[in-house]
């Protein structure tokens, strides 16, 4: 559960220190901050959202990155900070976007977050390598057209969803998500164009859907999971190898049709000894996991 602790302190201090909570006695207000393109070849964006509705779309032309904030405090407001820095390939945006203002208690949050929307807009044609820290944070990224190299998402006590509906227009990406408690579910993982997924859930409802059209040769996934339940979608054109905890804690269901080539390892037909399965590693506590095949 080591996912939380950086969120819960967020939510416990997110600002300037001040002892009196935000006000909410002010008008509902909305606000916009982004980041102008300025030619770098790349961008690395790390967006903490403490609370609130986040939702998710594409920029306008020449911008990198917008956000459109509603905000019912009055002691709050976004703050997107911008440095860049020169690589031998180009230079790289950096991007952080952070709430700041009055500090507040959980319980001010929790009677503010219903009101606060965030509506983040990223480029679709500079690559991004993209990091979100969502502490109680209600959550639905459709992430569709995004040119990801590198995607972290770590999610504390809400509900999130991740979509792609169409191949990452990248080559390849890393994927690495931690989900505290709640539910979290992800949509065609394999348009991602993932070579490593790595996701660790911790109490709560989880949901993998790995199948997409630009799933890579070779991909791994390594998923973890504590109390709590973990469904797997897979895909069915492609080989497959899972490698799976035995034991009396471990509950894993897998695919009839995939057949043992070894201890707490199965294989779809056809895929023992193929280069390009996909390769995925399932460790689990008292929680359950269950594999099926989709599109």
């Amino acid at each position: 559960m080591r996912v939380l602790a950086p969120l819960l302190l967020l939510l416990v201090a997110a600002g300037c220190g001040s002892d009196e909570p935000p006000r909410a006695d002010g008008p509902v207000r909305q606000e916009l901050v982004e980041a102008a393109d300025s030619g770098q070849v790349s961008a690395r964006a790390d967006l903490d959202i403490p609370f609130g509705t986040v939702t998710t779309g594409e920029a306008e032309a020449g911008a990198l990155l917008q956000a459109e904030v509603t905000l019912p405090a009055a002691d709050l407001a976004p703050r997107l900070h911008r440095t860049t820095e020169s690589r031998s390939d180009g230079d790289l945006a950096v991007l952080a976007l952070s709430l700041e203002g009055q500090s507040a208690s959980l319980r001010d949050f929790r009677d503010l977050g219903a009101d606060f929307t965030w509506r983040l807009l990223f480029s679709h044609t500079t690559p991004l390598d993209l990091s979100l820290m969502l502490g109680v944070a209600t959550a639905d990224l459709d992430l569709t057209g995004v040119p990801l190299r590198r995607l972290v998402i770590r999610a504390g006590a809400g509900e999130t969803t991740l979509r792609f509906r169409a191949p990452n227009p990248e080559p390849s990406a890393e994927i690495d998500i931690e989900a505290g408690v709640r539910s979290f579910a992800a949509e065609g993982l394999g348009f991602a164009r993932f070579d490593r997924l790595t996701f660790q859930g911790g109490v709560g409802s989880f949901r993998l859907d790995l199948t997409g059209d630009g799933l890579l040769p070779g991909a791994e996934a390594d998923l973890k999971v504590g109390v709590g339940s973990l469904e797997v979608t897979l895909p069915d054109a492609h080989p497959i190898v899972l490698i799976v905890p035995e034991g009396r804690l471990a509950s894993v269901r897998v695919p009839a049709g995939f057949v043992v080539t070894g201890p707490g390892r199965y294989a779809s037909p056809g895929a023992t000894d193929a280069p390009s399965a996909l390769t995925v590693r399932v460790e689990t506590g008292p929680g359950r996991v269950t594999f099926r095949m989709g599109g």
